[in-house]
């Protein structure tokens, strides 16, 4: 209101200047949000249709009672208060987060909360590592099943032994037998290789009358002697060897190899690059009855191989014995003991199988989570029980602060419902503006394209406070409000809360509105060509109604269809943030080459470079503008022959083929593009002079190609 200029400061949430906020208008994303829709929904929540309501109503409720305007102004001290009084949880919540943190019951104690904290932290953490190095965890081995030893081949030669050991020769005569023995017995002293030394001694002497060990004539043991070969005959001589050759083969083949031990390390060492990954109690039991088991198996290896190396012992006395006496039958070994062991050990390896598929089973779940990446699911999930404990553990530390919170919150609805009730007399004085600012509201929201919409006041809420809302309908049907986010765009949305900002100037007194200060942030946001076009319109009628129109947008096709719309000459004025090392600033845009074309872009780009005001390195724009100049120049004709897409050098002389160029044009223009390409002497020496007066030379003669040269 003066004629000075002051500088305004924004500082701490607020403006030094107390008449600032009644003189700026802002339109932004949390205008949309705070006073038009509440997500996708359309003035759905209380309090966003309050604050509707009150835009609405905002310019006429300057004109209340002082008595009305105290107790609003009570209201938000208090408010402002209340606001500081959240607790720091739900600081920066809204209404409902804050009520369902208030009202929030933790049965379990703070120790108890944190170790389950701890708990899903230590999981995240290792799944994050694991998301992130998948390759590494989909490598990873996977721990295989033991080998069961076959104990076959062991327990058929022990039975074959038996068997051998058990066998008799019937066949031999008893007379035969009872000399062979009483000369043993008598003769020999009962030696046990008496009856091999003899039987050496029959074959040395097949054809002489003579004793082969001593020489003394044996005609008068003749009898003896027969007596012995009826002992030993043929058939008794071929029991005795199959006898020893089956005892040696079997012998040989009593013996067992088990190396489950060995095998179930490597499982361990397997199974030791999942910890930390699998958390499951199922999988660490798992794990652990196998480590309980190793000791297990070695020690029943070792009870097997103990008892075949013992039964071996014996074997071998029972068949030097047989090998002795083959006629004997001799009681076999028992492999009861043997069995019962092996039983046992096989038991051990089925149930350390049964475990290791078990784990797999598990493994192989844990891994397909990162082929399908699910595991970003489990973070997910991990993520919300952090949070989830977070939040128990925050309501029992704030306890205070929730009570002290409530207290004053309660205090607040008091007041707020004495200061409902004092509007509800103001109401009749609103209903003739109501209707005149809806209709505006529909004005405007067809203005912007969404012609098929009918916008209407709806009835107003029955509470502490009348509040209004908007019913819709679309080409005659009635829009239900949940109906919206289906046939309502993003551009609709953004439509009608700029319909309902429009409206509330263009029903403000003419005094009021030229102190306005209008800041629009990003208002074409998701808006078409058209739509941007006809909010331009609406900004440019207000432009000299308002004190001022700030207008801030990351979009440069707005920038553009704005300038060509508003005089270059006029009270305009374009800024762009610019960054140096230290920080962000304003400076005044060169607007002209902002909206330029790309082609003028590269001109001023290379005249920069030439008049000394640039150097950027422009090599690579003198190639594009040499050969969009001459296509720009000679467009129809490329057109029409098909020459667009072909090289520059076949469009150069398809251009002098078809008389649109002479002898003279056609040898400079390869000279150029000759000179443009990358490797030639110009470019390659990297002589900003020589660059520079290539660069003049070459657009002096492309200006040059008139329209004679060019219809020869």
């Amino acid at each position: 209101d003066s004629n000075q200029e002051n500088n305004i400061v924004f500082n701490n949430n607020a403006w030094n200047s107390k008449e600032i906020s009644e003189h700026i208008e802002i339109f932004d994303t949390l205008f949309v949000h705070e006073n038009v829709f509440d997500g996708l929904s359309l003035l759905d929540d209380r309090e966003t249709k309050k604050n509707f309501t009150d835009f609405v109503l905002g310019t006429e409720g300057v004109k209340l009672a002082n008595e009305f305007e105290e107790k609003k102004r009570t209201l938000r001290t208090l408010r402002s208060e209340l606001k500081n009084s959240i607790p720091d949880y739900v600081k920066n919540e809204n209404d409902k987060n804050i009520n369902d943190f208030l009202s929030l019951k933790v049965d379990q104690s703070i120790s108890v909360i944190e170790n389950e904290i701890r708990g899903y932290i230590v999981k995240k953490v290792a799944l994050e590592k694991d998301i992130k190095n998948k390759d590494a965890v989909l490598a990873l081995s996977e721990p295989k099943k033991l080998t069961l030893v076959n104990t076959n081949n062991l327990t058929y030669s022990i039975d074959q032994i038996n068997k051998i050991l058990e066998t008799s020769f019937d066949d031999l005569k008893e007379e035969a037998v009872e000399k062979l023995q009483d000369h043993v017995k008598h003769r020999l002293n009962d030696d046990n290789i008496a009856e091999s030394w003899i039987k050496n001694g029959l074959s040395l002497n097949e054809d002489s009358e003579d004793c082969p060990f001593c020489g003394q004539n044996l005609e008068n043991a003749r009898e003896l002697i027969d007596s012995y070969q009826s002992y030993f005959n043929e058939e008794y001589l071929s029991f005795i060897e199959k006898t020893e050759n089956d005892l040696s083969t079997y012998l040989s083949q009593t013996k067992i190899i088990m190396n489950s031990e060995s095998d179930l390390s490597q499982v361990l060492l397997v199974l030791k690059d999942y910890e930390g990954k699998i958390d499951q109690d199922d999988f660490k039991s798992s794990v652990s009855v196998i480590e309980e088991l190793k000791s297990t198996i070695k020690k029943a290896e070792e009870r097997v191989n103990s008892i075949v190396h013992e039964m071996k012992i014996e074997f071998e006395e029972f068949s030097n014995s047989k090998r002795q006496k083959p006629y004997n039958a001799i009681k076999g070994i028992k492999k009861d003991k043997l069995k019962l062991n092996i039983d046992e050990y096989e038991k051990n390896i089925r149930e350390i199988n049964n475990n290791i598929e078990k784990l797999l089973k598990t493994i192989l779940e844990y891994k397909s989570k990162f082929r399908d990446d699910t595991a970003v699911e489990e973070l997910k999930n991990l993520n919300t029980l952090i949070e989830k404990f977070e939040k128990y553990r925050a309501r029992l530390k704030q306890d205070d602060k929730c009570m002290e919170y409530s207290q004053k919150k309660e205090k607040a609805n008091t007041l707020d419902t004495e200061v409902k009730d004092f509007g509800k007399s103001l109401e009749a004085n609103q209903e003739q503006y109501l209707n005149k600012y809806f209709k505006t509201i529909d004005e405007y929201f067809k203005k912007l394209g969404s012609r098929d919409y009918k916008i209407k006041r709806s009835k107003s809420d029955r509470g502490d406070k009348k509040t209004y809302g908007i019913s819709m309908e679309f080409k005659g049907r009635a829009v239900a409000n949940e109906e919206l986010p289906f046939i309502f765009s993003d551009s609709d949305r953004r439509a009608l809360a700029l319909s309902i900002f429009w409206a509330k100037f263009h029903n403000l007194a003419d005094d009021e509105m030229h102190r306005k200060i209008v800041i629009l942030d990003d208002p074409v946001t998701s808006f078409d060509d058209n739509r941007i076009i006809k909010n331009n319109d609406i900004i440019w009628n207000f432009k000299e109604k308002v004190n001022q129109v700030v207008l801030l947008t990351h979009y440069p096709a707005f920038v553009r269809e704005f300038y060509r719309r508003c005089n270059p000459n006029d009270r305009c004025v374009f800024l762009e943030i610019k960054q140096d090392a230290q920080t962000s600033f304003l400076e005044k845009m060169n607007i002209e080459l902002f909206c330029s074309s790309e082609m003028e872009r590269q001109f001023y780009s290379i005249l920069d470079y030439i008049q000394k005001r640039s150097s950027e390195d422009i090599s690579k724009k003198l190639r594009l503008y040499f050969e969009n100049h001459l296509k720009i120049l000679f467009f129809k004709t490329m057109n029409e022959n098909n020459l667009l897409n072909q090289t520059l050098e076949t469009k150069i002389n398809k251009l002098h083929e078809n008389g649109l160029i002479s002898d003279r044009i056609k040898d400079r223009l390869h000279k150029y593009r000759q000179e443009l390409n990358a490797d030639a002497h110009t470019f390659s020496s990297n002589n900003e002079e020589d660059i520079r007066s290539f660069a003049e030379e070459m657009l002096n003669f492309l200006y040059g190609i008139g329209l004679r040269e060019s219809s020869v």
